[in-house]
Parts: structure tokens; C-alpha cells; sequence
């Protein structure tokens, strides 16, 4: 069911470190360090120290950083505020609820190595509340010469620090990944010059009772890819109902968000800052040819879909 709006209508610290010199899309499972959110305690980071401006209990307005938690979580306001006091204005929300999707997005068509499908705007479903990928077998050859075709949207526009929410409901059967992620990469003669991304992830490998996040970034002055993720695990099975994920992303945090309660944050403001480039709204629907990441790929379970309900973008000018 729809959301009711009430004010308007994709590091250093616990992570273990992988260091990539190719444009590799994909997290090896030995890359990743795992944490428990299900304990308030686990991100280990004190979001009320993190500025001056930081909320203190007396702001209750929807959208506001208090603690570990996000008030009104579930509202969409005309404005919010993060941890340390920076407030943004919404830029926009999708529903999905039109008959025709948005022209804010484009859809993917194309792959790459670790992909074993290929991205095609004939996988986009829209439902009638919703926006599906659907996941499915290719025996025909029509699209490429993998066997399976997946879905991706992306935005048109690319945004910076501010808050980026999706309501989703990911199925990850083994061998799939669901996402929502922010993601810019700079390409030079045909290779990767510079990518930078931040992760949500539903790995086959795991359950939906957990979630991979992830900081990508270019080093500087060099051509390596750097990775600093980590597995949380979650209160609830994120295929069983729709669940509203928050990335809040300023120039020295990012944090994470399930429900409007802390999964994790990046503080460390050298990792967290070279983050700091313009990046599109993307999520994707794929399987992957890395089982030691996602698990053998489960094809019975296709066709199959992960479901986005609606994507808010707070982006932009900084609300005084």
C-alpha cells in the first residue's frame, strides 16, 4: 500500500579492504567484514558528536536525525534534517503510481564481465503501485549472447550530498543481487578512469535477512578501485514486505538506514570524502557469475522481481 505523505505529496572503520584494479563490479564474500544492527549499539558510531549542529531531542520534525533514529521515518516531509544539523529540501519523489514511468529515468542496456545477463528496458514492469525488474531467462539470443535478461533505471540528472530514500522489496534468490545505490564513473579510452559509488545490496549469497553496504572510490592519483564494505544483518526478512532504506550523504559521514534505524556509518572523513562527486540515482536486478559472492545461480527461481514502491531525492541547496 501506498505511503501516506503528510507534508507533501548504490572507509576504514570495521571493514576489511578490497583493492581493485579493475573495473570489477562485484564484492568477493571474504571482502566484507559483518555486523549486527540488530543491536542499536552495533554501528559504533555516536551520530550526536558528529557536528555542532547536531539535533538534539527536543526536534521532532518528520525527517530529522535523532540519535539512531530517523523521525517519521515512513513520512515524506518538504524538508529534512541530518545528524549534524545540515537541513535538505526535497528535490523530488517517484510513486511509480502513473501509468507511464517517469521520463526522469533512463534504462540500461548493456553488461559487464561479472554480469551474467544483460540489462533491457523490456525487464521494466510497472505495476500498479510499483516498479518491478523482473529477472528472467534468455534462450533466444534476441538481446545478447547471455542467458539471462535483467532490468536497471537510472537518472537522468546526477546529485550530491543530501538524503536518498527508496521503499523497496528485494527477492535475492542465490546467485541474484538487488540494489539501490548512488554511482558516477569517468571512463578514458574505453576504460575506467574514476568510479565512485554507494551501496545497497541484497546478495543471493546471504538471506534478505541482511544487507551488504558499500563505499567504492578511485584512489587519488592512482587507478585503483578501493572497497570498504560490510554486511549488516536485519531485525526482519526485507523480501517478505516493503521497507523504506535511507542513505544520508554528507562530505564526512554517510550513514545508512533501514526502517529509520541505524545500519552503519562511514566517519571517516578521507574515505568518506572522496565520495564527494555527482552520481546518478540507480537500481539494478542482476545475476551474477561470482558464486563465491552471490551463490550458484538458483534458476528456478525465474522469472522473479524486486519491487520499488517510490525513490526520494533531498538534493541540492542546503534549507536554512
Amino acid at each position: 500500500m501506498k505511503i501516506l505523505l503528510s507534508l507533501l505529496v548504490l572507509l576504514t572503520m570495521m571493514a576489511c579492504v578490497s583493492e581493485h584494479t579493475s573495473d570489477s563490479a562485484s564484492l568477493n564474500s571474504d571482502d566484507v567484514d559483518i555486523v549486527d544492527s540488530t543491536d542499536n549499539d552495533t554501528a559504533d558510531t555516536d551520530t550526536s558528536s558528529l557536528g555542532e549542529g547536531a539535533i538534539s531531542g527536543e526536534a521532532k520534525e518528520p525527517g530529522t536525525v535523532i540519535g539512531d533514529s530517523i523521525i517519521g521515518w515512513n513520512t515524506i516531509a518538504d524538508s529534512i534534517t541530518l545528524a549534524d544539523g545540515q537541513k535538505f529540501g526535497l528535490t523530488w519523489i517517484d510513486q511509480f503510481d502513473e501509468e507511464e514511468v517517469d521520463d526522469r529515468w533512463y534504462y540500461g542496456a548493456w553488461s559487464f564481465d561479472e554480469n551474467a545477463s544483460f540489462f533491457n528496458k523490456s525487464q521494466i514492469q510497472k505495476n500498479d503501485t510499483t516498479l518491478g525488474l523482473v529477472l528472467a531467462k534468455d534462450s533466444t539470443d534476441k538481446y545478447s549472447d547471455k542467458d539471462y535478461i535483467g532490468g536497471e533505471a537510472y537518472t537522468k540528472e546526477k546529485y550530491k550530498f543530501g538524503r536518498y530514500v527508496v521503499r523497496m522489496k528485494p527477492t535475492a534468490p542465490s546467485g541474484v543481487i538487488s540494489s539501490f545505490f548512488l554511482i558516477d564513473i569517468a571512463w578514458e579510452d574505453g576504460a575506467v578512469a574514476e568510479w565512485y559509488e554507494i551501496d545497497i545490496e541484497f546478495v543471493g549469497a546471504e538471506t534478505t535477512n541482511r544487507v551488504q553496504l558499500n563505499l567504492r572510490s578511485t584512489l587519488p592519483g592512482e587507478k585503483r578501485i578501493k572497497d570498504d564494505a560490510v554486511i549488516v544483518d536485519l531485525p526482519f526478512d526485507a523480501a517478505e514486505d516493503f521497507h523504506v532504506y535511507t542513505i544520508d550523504w554528507t562530505e564526512t559521514y554517510i550513514s545508512f538506514f533501514a526502517d529509520g534505524q541505524l545500519l552503519y556509518t562511514y566517519d571517516d572523513v578521507e574515505f568518506a570524502g572522496r565520495q564527494a562527486h555527482e552520481q546518478s540515482v540507480r537500481f539494478n536486478y542482476w545475476p551474477t557469475n561470482i558464486p563465491e559472492w552471490s551463490g550458484e545461480i538458483d534458476t528456478t527461481a525465474f522469472p522473479c522481481q524486486t519491487e520499488y514502491d517510490y525513490v526520494a531525492v533531498y538534493a541540492g541547496e542546503v534549507v536554512e
